[in-house]
């Protein structure tokens, strides 16, 4: 039995038992190219049912060991991902606590400003008149206040 003929003409005809399956017509005007033709057809399947993707999909379906890694996987990464979601949400709570309590505590920083101000001036004014009415110019943080 030869796979292909060994004469190089256009139709060259297979043997009888390779070519059974094929319809009467198919049988008749089958070639050497047709079968080239089939023949990378099949090797482009071989191909894509060796894709590590394809085989993955196989052992899916096949292993029950497998698809528990798999469902373990995704749940491990499902809890993280509503751990990670719950701290988001800590985190902006915390945020707008921070916010608020700043907002809060402006209109008091204001006010202790103000007084820190007046006491400045209060005490420069004082320690002038000691030193016979000199200006005097306290130095401090509370310049930049």
């Amino acid at each position: 039995m030869k796979a292909k003929s060994q004469s190089a003409g256009e139709n060259e005809l297979l043997s009888v038992a390779q070519a059974l399956n094929l319809s009467s017509e198919e049988q008749h005007t089958l070639s050497c190219e047709k079968c080239n033709e089939w023949i990378d057809v099949i090797e482009q399947i071989e191909q894509e049912l060796s894709n590590e993707g394809f085989t993955r999909l196989l052992r899916i379906v096949d292993s029950d060991v497998y698809v528990g890694k798999l469902c373990a996987d995704l749940k491990r990464k499902s809890l993280l991902s509503s751990k990670y979601k719950a701290q988001i949400n800590e985190c902006l709570k915390t945020k707008k606590f921070a916010i608020d309590s700043r907002n809060s505590l402006q209109p008091k920083l204001k006010e202790i400003q103000v007084a820190c101000k007046k006491r400045k001036v209060f005490l420069e004014g004082e320690i002038s008149k000691k030193y016979n009415n000199r200006p005097v110019n306290i130095m401090g943080q509370f310049n930049f206040v």
